[in-house]
């Protein structure tokens, strides 16, 4: 009995990492393609930014004439 109980209590706590390492390696999945989205749009907020200085500098001659 004793032997059978120390097995189980191995296998539970085997399952028991794959279960973290499971969670653990969606979470990083998750956080890729989180972080491959934020760049994403970091990019277009850059060039939108971009766009603005120089609609912005292209109104500021036209008033200036």
């Amino acid at each position: 009995m004793e032997m059978q109980s120390c097995g189980n209590k191995i296998n539970n706590k085997d399952v028991k990492e794959l279960n973290y390492t499971n969670k653990t390696s969606k979470r990083n999945k998750i956080n890729e393609t989180e972080l491959s989205y934020n760049k994403e749009c970091n990019y277009k907020m850059f060039f939108f930014i971009v766009q603005l200085q120089q609609k912005l500098k292209d109104l500021e001659k036209e008033n200036e004439s």
